[in-house]
């Protein structure tokens, strides 16, 4: 089951961190983690604003080439450049 939304308005990581919620509480198992998949200019505002002392210079991008791009609470994130800035896809 495929859940897309939108975050348009700034990045909301209270949105975010709610829709994973309710993605995970409608599998009956609970340690369901979605791969969320994002835009990559959407995921380096989302870095930007997890990390305040951001310095992209410093940032490990090795697996980025993979689309592989990090974790977000045990969630693994992957770019997708097939959805607009804010669109954020649970699968």
């Amino acid at each position: 089951m495929n859940n897309i939304f939108s975050i348009k308005s700034g990045v909301d990581e209270r949105l975010l961190q709610s829709s994973i919620g309710i993605f995970r509480s409608r599998h009956e198992n609970m340690f369901v983690y979605p791969y969320i998949f994002i835009n990559k200019k959407t995921f380096n505002d989302l870095y930007k604003l997890l990390n305040p002392n951001y310095d992209d210079s410093k940032r490990i991008q090795k697996d980025e080439k993979l689309g592989f791009l990090g974790y977000y609470h045990d969630c693994k994130m992957f770019e997708d450049n097939t959805l607009d800035y804010g669109e954020i896809e649970l699968r």
